[in-house]
C-alpha cells in the first residue's frame, strides 16, 4: 500500500473514532426528550437482539453485549453513589415507610385483615391519586432474563401527554433478595428517570414481611406437586398486595392487570379505554384484551378490581389465578343446577371480550423455571 493510501486510511479510521466519541458522549450526557427516545430505541433494539441469544447465553454475557448505555446504567447501579439518587427520590430499603401514607380505612384494613400484609419495603416515585387506568405489573427476575425494560419501553412508546396525565404504571418488583430487587429498580429509574419523577411509573417492592408464614399455610390439591402450589400460591399473592396497593393508594377507574414480558399493538390503550366506556360498568366484570396471554390484558372497574382482591385474599392457597379469575364470574352466575355449557354461557355475559388480541406474549423463559418448573 502507497504512503498516499496509508495516510488516508488513517485519516478515516481517525475520523471515525471521533465522529463514534462525540456520538456516545451526546447520548451519554442528552436530557431531553429526543435524546431519550434516541438512545431508548438503540438500548430496545440491542436488547431485542440479545433476546434472541438467551437461550445460549447467561445473562452476565448478555449484559456486556446490549448497548453501551444500558451498559451505563447497569454500572450505575453497582456504584455506592446510587444511594445519593434513591435517597433523594425515597427509595429506601430494608425500612418499612408505611408511616409516610394516610392512615388506612376500615374497608383496607379489612382488606388485608386475613394475610396482613405490611407496605412494601421500598417505593420508587411518587403516588398519583385517583387515574382514569392503572396498569399493573408485577415482575420477577428469572434465571437468564429480565423482560421488565423491554416491556415498559413497548408501553411507554408513543403514549399522548393526555394519556400519560391520566395514566399510572405500577410496577411491583417481586424479587425477594433485597439487592435483586434494588438493582432492578435503579436500572428502571436510570432509563424512564422522567417517568418515575413525573408520577407516571412507580415502583414498589416486596413487603417487609408476612404474618403468618405464608409458606405454613399451603397444602396439596388438584394433584400439583408442593413445587408448583408454591409457585402459584406466591403468584396470587403477588396479584393481591400489587391489588392492594393500587386500591388504598391511588383508587383508579380501571385497573389492568399486566404481565413483563408481553408487546402491545399501537395505541393499545386509547383503544381499552373505548372499549371499556362503551358499556356501563354494571353489565360486566371484566374486559378481555387478549386470548393468547395469561395473566395480561385483563381490565376490571373500580369495583370489581375490590371483588378480585377480596377473592384472592380467601383463595390464594387453594387455586391458581386463572381460576380465581374464573370464579369470579361464576359466583355471581351459576347455581347448582344446570349444566356446566350453561354455566359458561352465562358467566361469558360479565366478560367483554374485544375483537382483537392487544397484547403479545414474547417472554421465552417463565418465572416457573426459577422454582425448577418446566410447565
Amino acid at each position: 500500500m502507497s504512503y498516499r493510501r496509508r495516510c488516508v486510511c488513517k485519516a478515516l479510521l481517525v475520523a471515525g473514532a471521533f465522529v463514534l466519541a462525540n456520538y456516545l458522549l451526546l447520548s451519554y450526557s442528552t436530557e431531553g426528550t429526543t435524546g431519550t427516545r434516541n438512545y431508548r430505541k438503540s438500548t430496545l433494539a440491542a436488547i431485542e437482539e440479545s433476546s434472541k441469544r438467551q437461550n445460549q447465553q447467561a445473562i452476565s454475557v448478555d449484559k456486556d453485549a446490549i448497548d453501551p448505555k444500558l451498559a451505563s446504567i447497569m454500572a450505575m447501579v453497582n456504584d455506592a453513589n446510587f444511594t445519593k439518587t434513591a435517597e433523594s427520590i425515597s427509595w429506601k430499603f430494608g425500612e418499612n415507610i408505611s408511616k409516610s401514607y394516610p392512615p388506612e380505612s376500615d374497608a383496607a384494613s379489612e382488606l388485608s385483615a386475613i394475610i396482613d400484609y405490611a407496605e412494601p419495603r421500598a417505593v420508587l416515585g411518587i403516588t398519583r391519586k385517583k387515574p382514569e387506568l392503572l396498569l399493573g405489573i408485577p415482575s420477577i427476575s428469572r434465571k437468564t432474563h429480565d423482560y421488565l425494560l423491554t416491556t415498559l419501553e413497548f408501553l411507554l412508546h408513543d403514549l399522548s401527554p393526555e394519556f400519560r396525565n391520566r395514566t399510572v404504571f405500577l410496577v411491583y418488583i417481586a424479587d425477594e433478595n433485597l439487592e435483586v430487587s434494588r438493582q432492578r429498580a435503579m436500572s428502571v429509574y436510570f432509563m424512564f428517570k422522567g417517568e418515575v419523577e413525573s408520577g407516571l411509573l412507580k415502583l414498589i417492592s416486596t413487603p417487609k414481611e408476612l404474618k403468618p408464614s405464608w409458606e405454613s399455610k399451603l397444602f396439596p390439591n388438584f394433584g400439583d406437586t408442593m413445587t408448583r402450589v408454591k409457585w402459584r400460591s406466591k403468584q396470587n399473592l403477588d396479584m393481591r398486595f400489587l391489588l392492594n396497593h393500587a386500591i388504598r393508594h391511588h383508587d383508579p377507574e380501571y385497573f389492568l392487570m399486566m404481565e413483563d414480558d408481553v408487546t402491545p399493538v399501537k395505541n393499545y390503550a386509547d383503544e381499552i379505554l373505548k372499549f371499556a366506556k362503551s358499556a356501563p360498568t354494571s353489565e360486566w366484570s371484566y374486559c378481555d384484551f387478549t386470548s393468547k396471554v395469561w395473566g395480561a390484558g385483563n381490565l376490571f372497574h373500580r369495583d370489581s378490581t375490590r371483588h378480585l382482591a377480596l377473592l384472592i385474599e380467601m383463595l390464594w392457597n387453594a387455586k391458581p389465578l386463572d381460576w380465581l379469575l374464573w370464579d369470579l364470574v361464576r359466583g355471581k352466575m351459576c347455581g347448582y343446577s344446570g349444566t356446566e355449557q350453561q354455566c359458561k354461557e352465562k358467566s361469558n355475559k360479565l366478560i367483554r371480550k374485544y375483537s382483537r388480541d392487544l397484547f403479545e406474549h414474547r417472554g421465552k423463559e417463565s418465572s416457573r423455571s426459577a422454582v425448577g418448573l418446566k410447565n
